[in-house]
This record gives C-alpha cells, sequence and structure tokens, in this order.
C-alpha cells in the first residue's frame, strides 16, 4: 500500500513555516506602523512646539512694544499735568494738544496663540512629563487675562473722559483739527482754555485711575515677558 505520510509530515511543517512567516509578517508590520504613528506624532509634536516658540516670540515683541506705549502714555499724562499748573494764556497750544492727543488711545494686545491652543487640544501640554510647560503657560495666560480685564478698564475710563472732561478741557474745534491733520500743521500759539476746578478734580481722578490701570499693565507685561521666556527655554533644552 502507498504511504503518504512522508508528505504528510511535510506539509504540516510547510504550514507551520508559512503560519510563523505570516504571524512575523504581521507582527512586524503592525510594530512598523506604531512607530510610523509614534514618529508621526513626535514630528507633528515638535512642529506644533517650534510654532509655539515663533508665536512666543512675537509676543514678546508686542510685549515690548506695549510696554512702551503705558510708558509714554504716562508721561504725556504727567506732561499735560503740568502744563495745567502753569498759567492757562501762557501754555503753548501746540504742546498742551500734542499731550493730550498722545495719550488718548487704548492699546490692544493682539497675541499669537494659535500654536498654544493647538498645543492645549493635542493633549501636548497637558501631557508634558514634569508639568513645567503647563504651569509656565498657565501663568503667562493668567497675566494675559489681567491685561485683558485692565485694558476694559481703560476703554471705560477713557469714554468718560472723552465725554465728561475734553470738553471742558479743550477747544472743540482744535481738539478736532488736532485729530484730522498732523500736529506739524497746528502753529504754536499760546493760550488754552481755564479749566475749572470741578473739571480739575475730575481730570486728576482720571490721571489717577489711568496710573493705576497702566502701571498695573506694565507689571503684568514684565510677568508675562518672564513666563514666555521660560516657555522659549523649556521647549529648546528639551526638544
Amino acid at each position: 500500500m502507498f504511504n503518504n505520510s512522508f508528505y504528510g509530515n511535510k506539509n504540516v511543517k510547510t504550514y507551520f513555516i508559512e503560519f510563523i512567516l505570516i504571524f512575523l509578517a504581521v507582527t512586524l508590520g503592525s510594530l512598523a506602523e506604531n512607530y510610523r504613528e509614534e514618529w508621526s506624532d513626535r514630528q507633528k509634536e515638535k512642529g506644533i512646539k517650534n510654532a509655539m516658540i515663533e508665536d512666543m516670540e512675537k509676543n514678546l515683541s508686542q510685549i515690548e512694544t506695549y510696554k512702551k506705549q503705558c510708558l509714554f502714555q504716562l508721561s504725556m499724562m504727567s506732561k499735560t499735568d503740568s502744563l495745567l499748573n502753569i498759567q492757562p494764556s501762557k501754555v503753548d497750544q501746540k504742546e498742551y494738544y500734542k499731550a493730550l492727543t498722545s495719550y488718548s488711545v487704548v492699546y490692544m494686545f493682539t497675541p499669537s496663540d494659535e500654536s498654544i491652543k493647538e498645543a492645549e487640544t493635542t493633549g501636548i501640554v497637558q501631557n508634558d512629563s514634569n508639568d513645567s510647560l503647563s504651569r509656565y503657560l498657565l501663568k503667562y495666560q493668567y497675566f494675559l487675562q489681567d491685561i485683558r480685564l485692565n485694558e476694559k478698564l481703560e476703554l471705560d475710563e477713557f469714554l468718560r473722559y472723552q465725554k465728561e472732561v475734553i470738553p471742558q478741557i479743550t477747544d472743540s474745534k482744535l481738539y478736532k483739527q488736532v485729530w484730522s491733520y498732523p500736529l506739524g500743521e497746528l502753529s504754536s500759539k499760546n493760550g488754552i482754555k481755564q479749566v475749572r476746578p470741578e473739571t480739575r478734580e475730575r481730570l486728576d481722578y482720571f490721571f489717577a485711575q489711568m496710573n493705576f490701570i497702566l502701571t498695573s499693565q506694565i507689571v503684568d507685561l514684565d510677568s508675562m515677558t518672564h513666563y514666555a521666556n521660560r516657555v522659549i527655554g523649556y521647549i529648546e533644552r528639551n526638544k
């Protein structure tokens, strides 16, 4: 009788080897796919963190400009206050209106924060190993929110100032002319509107409020600068 046990054993070995090869192929393929996904995630995280550095550097540049504006506004308010202590008939109009219009602007901070939002959405910030990145960003955003609050207070104060004080301390036609044309076209001429005591009190109150708000802004800006640099430094050290 014909014995095919030899061929049967050979088929079993063949199937076993094929099974091992298929198993290895599937396992290696799965490992390769996982590695590819992990590599892709790492590259995406790296790209987001690099974008965070770029955004923070843009914000630092804007913070510097914002701080200079705050200091300039404070100096112009001090200038106006000094001019009002002079006899009205001896005050140079051009100098006076230049000071008034120089601080009568509300500067709004516009952060570059798309990368930060993306980092938070994708969990990059939350998954940081020692929580330093999230802590620095939390502090940074805290002071940014404080700036937002101060900007609203500043805007409210300016609206009241423009409505209640400006008409009492300026010549309306001349004030509009200053806003409509370059100050260089305003001729130097002595003599400004006499400021009544009750108006001066309201003006002093406005200056006190703005001094507090702008000084608070400067403190917040310095704190934002500190934590923005901490974020940049941390990301660069852990690339």
